[in-house]
C-alpha cells in the first residue's frame, strides 16, 4: 500500500488560501511505501511540530513589531515632506493575524505631484525602511483601488 504525503514545494499545482485570497500553490508528492512507518515516535514528532510552530509565532511577532516601528519611521519621514497631504497604510501591517514572512509595508501617499519630489521621497523612505515597502501614489490609483485602500486601510497622517 502506498500513502501520499504533501510538501509545500515542488511541481504539483493546486489551489489554496493566502491572506483571504485564493491563489495557486505548489506541492510535491512523496510516496511512502508500506503505509505508516512503525518506527516513528508520534509524541516526539508532535513535540517537534509544536516547537517549530511556536518558534514561527515568536519570529513573526518580532517581525510584526519591527514592521510597526519601520512604518512609524516612514510616516515621520514622509510627513516631513511639504507636499504630502495624507498617508494611508493597509494590508497585513494592520492585521497581525495575516502577517507572514513575506509581508511588506503598504503605504499610499497623496499630494506629491512633481516626479522629482516623488523620487526624493522614495529615496528618503528607502533610507529609513529596511523591510519591503509597497509605495503607491494616490493620484495614480483608479477609483476601485482608492475605495479598497480607504475601506481596508487606515489614515496615519493628514496635513491639517
Amino acid at each position: 500500500e502506498t500513502a501520499i504525503l504533501l510538501s509545500p514545494r515542488g511541481r504539483k499545482q493546486g489551489w489554496g488560501h493566502y491572506s483571504g485570497f485564493m491563489c495557486r500553490v505548489s506541492f510535491t508528492l512523496y510516496p511512502v511505501k508500506h503505509g505508516w512507518d512503525p518506527d516513528t515516535d508520534i509524541e516526539k514528532a508532535a513535540a517537534h511540530f509544536r516547537r517549530r510552530a511556536e518558534e514561527r509565532r515568536r519570529a513573526l511577532g518580532e517581525r510584526f513589531a519591527e514592521a510597526e516601528r519601520q512604518l512609524e519611521r516612514a510616516i515621520d519621514c514622509a510627513g516631513g515632506f511639504p507636499g504630502v497631504l495624507r498617508l494611508i497604510t493597509w494590508g497585513s501591517v494592520l492585521r497581525p493575524e495575516c502577517f507572514s514572512e513575506i509581508s511588506d509595508i503598504d503605504l499610499c501617499v497623496q499630494g506629491i505631484a512633481d516626479p522629482r519630489e516623488w523620487g526624493r521621497l522614495e529615496r528618503a523612505l528607502l533610507d529609513v525602511v529596511d523591510m519591503p515597502l509597497h509605495l503607491v501614489r494616490w493620484e495614480e490609483l483608479i477609483e476601485p483601488h482608492r475605495e479598497r485602500i480607504l475601506a481596508r486601510g487606515k489614515v496615519v497622517y493628514e496635513k491639517s
